[in-house]
């Protein structure tokens, strides 16, 4: 209260208040008020804060504004760039469209063309229907040909079965005649095999008549030695004689010399009496009574 009665008085020393018995009343009126004042004060100085923030918001945001600016400024560079590009992709798009126009001239061209032919297709078609409604009525009497074709193929079908009927006897009589080929064929390995052992038998005896050939002119020899001393009478030389004779003769008829041989058992006779056999069927070794026939006869000359 005391600094409020002194601050009281500066105020009526400087606007020239004079004293009153109402000055109490006046003082507490100046102490709201100043009161009141004090508040509006500090209410001013939290706006003047306030007011600080703000600005100093408003700075930081006026700083990226600029900085904003600046990234505008850049993009709005590159978009000039690419405005330039663009007018270039344009340009190239524009001379693209040219070639598309003519293409397109040129489809057109190619669709009346097309149209031209679909149209002369058209007209091919109904001739083909027509050539169609032809055939239709040919085959209508190709189907009445084919009905009377398989009346007769019923009668043909009946001939087609007796001849399938005789293709199988046939088929097994071929059958049967096969088997008795390979047996014939049998045979004839058999036989040829036969043979062999009986050529190489002819050659042994071969060999071995050669060498009795070569006895026998021995023997010869011997005989026309023994001829010259027949006149001399000796007995002995005579006997010899008349056996190697003996030994040369055939001894079926034991008169003509041995000059043909039998394979299958090599006994040698005469032409005469082999041909004899031969000729009245008695077809056997007269020694050994071994069957031949006209292959196993061979001539030799002793």
């Amino acid at each position: 209260m005391n600094q409020l009665k002194d601050k009281i008085k500066q105020y009526e020393k400087i606007y020239g208040i004079t004293e009153n018995p109402n000055t109490e009343k006046a003082v507490r009126d100046m102490a709201k008020k100043l009161k009141e004042y004090d508040e509006q004060i500090k209410q001013l100085e939290l706006k003047c804060a306030s007011q600080e923030k703000v600005y100093v918001k408003l700075l930081a945001e006026i700083e990226k504004i600029g900085l904003a600016w600046q990234k505008l400024e850049d993009q709005n560079s590159r978009k000039v760039l690419d405005l330039t590009e663009k007018e270039v992709q344009i340009v190239k798009l524009i001379a693209e469209r040219t070639r598309y126009n003519q293409k397109c001239h040129e489809l057109q061209k190619e669709k009346t063309a097309s149209n031209n032919l679909i149209m002369a297709l058209k007209r091919q078609s109904e001739k083909q229907l027509e050539l169609i409604r032809k055939l239709e009525d040919h085959e209508k009497n190709l189907t009445n040909l084919v009905s009377i074709a398989e009346k007769n193929s019923g009668n043909n079908l009946a001939l087609i079965e007796s001849h399938k009927r005789k293709a199988l006897e046939l088929t097994e009589l071929c059958n049967d005649q096969k088997d008795k080929l390979e047996k014939a064929n049998r045979k004839f390995l058999e036989m040829n095999n036969i043979i062999r052992d009986k050529t190489a038998a002819l050659e042994a005896e071969i060999a071995k008549n050669k060498r009795l050939g070569e006895d026998i002119s021995v023997s010869k020899k011997r005989i026309e030695t023994l001829s010259k001393y027949e006149n001399a009478g000796d007995s002995n030389l005579q006997k010899q004689l008349d056996e190697y004779k003996a030994l040369l003769k055939c001894p079926s008829c034991n008169i003509n010399f041995k000059d043909t041989v039998l394979l299958k058992c090599m006994h040698v006779f005469c032409k005469e009496c082999i041909k004899a056999r031969y000729d009245s069927r008695q077809r056997k070794c007269p020694t050994c009574g071994e069957s031949f026939g006209n292959h196993d006869i061979k001539q030799v000359w002793l």
